[in-house]
């Protein structure tokens, strides 16, 4: 009762005023991003249209799920550890289907301390960190994803 679902280009949310919702949402959307422009101006975007107090939801792949390494059917391909901290950075990955086609994702990475510090420009405080379980019978033994919940500072700050 009383909420309204939006989807939308998370860069163009020009139609809603500063402050217009108490959630929002944002999965996997840094690995399709173009490079840190997009980034920041997402970020921004997002602190702008929360209410105070409002929290933003952002989920991304954990940065140890990385490494090039993994035999299982979805990984990074050609992501080199000496680039973790050039922002932006383009790299390959894959993804088996159950019917073992193969499908090749093209994604850009950021730090997290890159990540971080967006989002305390924009007055969001991330509040919590959820990391995947692990799933040793599929050869999973690090974090696939990550979720940090943020809150949009109060005006006076928190």
């Amino acid at each position: 009762k009383n909420i309204l679902y939006k989807t939308c280009n998370e860069l163009k949310l020009c139609e809603f005023g500063d402050n217009s919702f108490d959630l929002v949402l944002m999965n996997m959307v840094f690995p399709s991003l173009g490079g840190t422009e997009e980034a920041e101006k997402i970020i921004e975007e997002m602190g702008r249209v929360l209410n105070y107090n409002g929290r933003l939801i952002i989920g991304f792949l954990h940065p140890l799920f990385l490494h090039p390494t993994h035999k299982i059917n979805d990984r990074a391909t050609d992501f080199r550890f000496e680039n973790y901290f050039k922002e932006g950075h383009h790299y390959k990955a894959e993804a088996i289907t159950t019917k073992d086609r193969k499908i090749i994702f093209n994604d850009t990475h950021f730090s997290l301390s890159f990540i971080s510090s967006l989002l305390e420009k924009n007055g969001l405080c991330i509040r919590k960190i959820k990391e995947s379980n692990s799933v040793p019978e599929i050869g999973v033994y690090v974090p696939v994803y990550m979720i940090f919940e943020c809150v949009k500072a109060v005006k006076n700050g928190m």
